[in-house]
């Protein structure tokens, strides 16, 4: 799907966006951020953040949490961003923008990392996407990847019958490898983790219970829902 019709799509559907779609649970969503993000993130007050493809704010608010001096948070649909800006709180000095990935409004070397949560298998130019990231990013900064994994069974029958998701059929690690080393950068981390949505959440000590088992096991790790990657400039 191109990023035009994407875009209409996610406009159209952004006031039943949290209701109707797989928004995870505060429990779920901090877990698979923790997943993400390595520990030094948090000791270090002067970085500069850009959160790519947000939507309407399911990591962001974690993000905001991480020690920094500059945060921009980007959305393609501008009515998902609207959405995102009005569960902010006050205090609030995040800059908003609304921006395509593959052309990102930003001068070089501006950001020490940015960050995309689930959103690169809505993007049409994912190659042209990982090209724009590595040329803000400063020398040795770093770009942060969740993306699912079509090895969850659930995901590729996602992405078979729903045309927005269709980008979740190709999402492999392997594809986002590959891309991410065409545009320059080197993957220093690649790992499997979270099988349950997070969904109800009556569940969630059960998940919270059996996730890291599952998470420890070599043939059930690979079919996790997400994938997490660290890519290095």
């Amino acid at each position: 799907m191109n990023q035009g019709v994407q875009k209409k799509y996610y406009d159209q559907r952004s006031a039943a966006y949290d209701r109707d779609f797989f928004t995870p649970t505060p429990t779920a969503a901090r877990k698979r951020f923790n997943k993400l993000i390595p520990p030094d993130l948090n000791q270090t007050d002067f970085q500069t953040i850009l959160e790519v493809g947000a939507g309407t704010g399911g990591y962001t608010r974690l993000l905001k949490k991480l020690p920094h001096h500059q945060m921009v948070v980007s959305e393609l649909s501008f009515n998902m961003l609207t959405i995102l800006k009005g569960k902010e709180q006050p205090p609030n000095r995040s800059a908003y923008l609304a921006a395509d990935a593959a052309g990102l409004p930003f001068f070089d070397e501006t950001f020490d990392n940015v960050f995309a949560f689930a959103c690169f298998h809505h993007i049409s130019d994912t190659a042209g996407a990982f090209k724009e990231i590595y040329r803000i990013l400063k020398p040795k900064g770093r770009f942060f990847l969740m993306e699912p994994n079509p090895a969850f069974p659930l995901n590729s029958l996602m992405g078979i019958l729903k045309k927005h998701e269709r980008g979740m059929v190709s999402s492999w690690p392997a594809k986002w490898k590959a891309q991410a080393s065409s545009a320059g950068f080197h993957c220093t981390r690649a790992a499997f983790g979270s099988f349950f949505p997070g969904k109800p959440s009556w569940m969630e000590p059960v998940y919270q219970a059996v996730e890291p088992v599952m998470e420890k096991m070599p043939v059930i790790r690979n079919m996790a829902i997400f994938c997490f990657f660290t890519f290095e400039k």
